[in-house]
């Protein structure tokens, strides 16, 4: 079972790495860098990878209860994707903030919200995935 979650974070991570070289090629156009095209990539990513984030949490805390399906969403692909891919996010962010690269003009408790939320939603499914072997509700 171990394997099996390792080959996902591995999988992951390369369609991760897809996804980000084909953002930072698309916005590259005849020998000028367009940063706000990159900037859209990375506010979109971060838009549905929340989104989808809370659904399989939700989904994985509904299904928990029916003993049928306890361990379905925790060793499918999609649960572990999206725990690294919001770690990726987070980290991106934080990267942004301790260059000072701050482009989103909006630097207040909102942006905060927005930006931490992958690291919780990382948190939770790596602790559920790792740590957490199994726990009454």
């Amino acid at each position: 079972m171990k394997e099996k979650y390792l080959r996902n974070l591995v999988y992951s991570l390369i369609i991760i790495n897809v996804w980000t070289l084909y953002c930072l090629f698309s916005s590259y156009e005849k020998h000028v860098f367009y940063g706000f095209i990159l900037q859209k990539y990375f506010l979109k990513s971060i838009i549905w990878a929340i989104f989808f984030g809370i659904s399989i949490i939700a989904l994985r805390l509904i299904l928990y209860k029916l003993v049928r399906f306890q361990t379905v969403v925790k060793s499918s692909f999609v649960y572990s994707f999206f725990g690294v891919l919001n770690l990726w996010l987070f980290a991106i962010w934080l990267i942004i903030m301790f260059m000072r690269i701050n482009t989103f003009g909006f630097f207040d408790l909102f942006e905060i919200l927005i930006f931490i939320s992958p690291l919780f939603i990382s948190i939770f499914i790596f602790t559920d995935l790792y740590i957490l072997k199994k726990v009454e509700l």
